[in-house]
C-alpha cells in the first residue's frame, strides 16, 4: 500500500541520516514482491542512493526480472539461490539484473564461481559473493572472489563472535582473517590456514567423528 511504502521509504531515510553517507546500505527484500511492487519499492528507496535492491522477485528467471532492472532507479542484484552457469545464464543474457551475487561455495565451488563471473564479465555485469559459510568456507570464498576482475563486495556471517574475533581460534592465520572490513589474503600455498585440531574437536557435535 502508499503507506507502506511511505513508512518503509522513512524508515530508510531516517537510516541514511543517522549513518551519513560513508556507509552503504543495501535493501534486501527476500523474494517477497511481485515486479510492480518491487518497482515501487525501488523508487521508495531511490532517495537514499542504496548499493542495490537485493532479491526482490521469484527466484527463477522470468522476463520480469528483466522489465524490473530496465526501469529500476535501484541497481537490482541477484543469486544467492542460483546453482552453476546454468542458473545464472538466463540472467546475464538477458540483461536480468545489475549485479550478480553468487555464493561461491554453494553454486559450485571456486572454479565455478570463476566461470560464472567470466560469463557476467561478458556483459559488464559486476560480482558479489553471498556467503554464509564458516570461518574457513568464507576465506575459501574470498580467495575465489580475489581472482574475479569486477568484484564488488563480499558478504560476511560470523554471528556474534565476529567482534571479539573469537571464531579465529578454529585456525591459525599469520594475523587476523579480516583487517579494515577486508579479508586479508596471504601468498601462501593454499588459503594460508591451519585448522587447530584441539578447538575444532572440542566443537565437534555429539557423535560427530575427527574429519581432518
Amino acid at each position: 500500500t502508499r503507506k507502506d511504502l511511505a513508512r518503509i521509504a522513512k524508515g530508510f531515510t531516517n537510516l541514511r541520516e543517522a549513518l551519513g553517507e560513508d556507509i552503504d546500505i543495501a535493501v534486501h527484500c527476500h523474494w517477497n514482491f511481485d515486479w510492480a511492487d518491487a518497482l515501487e519499492l525501488a523508487r521508495a528507496v531511490a532517495p537514499i542512493k542504496p548499493m542495490w535492491l537485493e532479491d526482490p522477485i521469484q527466484v527463477e528467471y522470468s522476463p520480469a526480472w528483466t522489465k524490473l532492472t530496465e526501469a529500476s532507479p535501484v541497481p537490482i542484484l541477484m543469486g544467492e539461490n542460483l546453482y552453476l552457469r546454468q542458473g545464472f545464464q538466463p540472467f546475464i543474457m538477458n540483461q536480468g539484473c545489475h549485479i550478480i551475487q553468487i555464493d561461491i561455495p554453494k553454486a559450485g565451488g571456486l572454479l565455478e564461481a570463476k566461470k560464472i563471473a567470466d560469463l557476467a564479465a561478458l556483459y559488464s555485469i559486476p560480482v558479489c559473493a553471498h556467503n554464509v559459510a564458516s570461518p574457513l568456507g568464507s576465506l575459501a570464498s574470498a580467495h575465489a572472489a580475489a581472482a574475479i576482475p569486477d568484484f564488488l563486495a563480499h558478504e560476511v556471517v560470523f554471528g556474534r563472535t565476529l567482534g571479539d574475533r573469537s571464531w579465529e581460534k578454529f585456525a591459525r592465520y599469520d594475523g587476523p582473517f579480516i583487517r579494515d572490513g577486508k579479508f586479508r589474503i596471504l601468498d601462501k600455498p593454499g588459503f594460508g590456514v591451519e585448522l587447530n585440531e584441539d578447538h575444532v574437536r572440542a566443537h565437534l557435535k555429539p557423535g560427530e567423528e575427527w574429519w581432518g
